[in-house]
């Protein structure tokens, strides 16, 4: 899709709607930078992804965002291959 078509359907607006309920800056940044996929196993993976959030939610009334804090640092070093440790 190109950036007219984008635009026409209202998708950044969309976007920056869905944003304000983000509860950290990463998933806000997320939210701003993502874009549709056409990759049949990435819709399969998301829509798994969001089916687990579901059942997370039905489970709990809550999703544990305040213990994600510093989840910037360890996202980073577990994308540059550094093992996991205590601190």
């Amino acid at each position: 899709m190109n950036r007219k078509t984008f635009t026409h359907l209202g998708f950044v607006q969309m976007k920056e709607e869905i944003s304000r309920y983000a509860m950290t800056e990463r998933g806000k940044e997320q939210i701003i930078g993502s874009m549709p996929s056409m990759n049949k196993k990435q819709i399969e993976s998301w829509l798994e992804e969001i089916t687990e959030a579901v059942s997370i939610l039905e489970k709990s009334s809550s999703v544990p965002i305040s213990s994600m804090g510093g989840m910037n640092r360890l996202l980073e070093g577990i994308n540059k291959g550094i093992a996991l440790r205590e601190d």
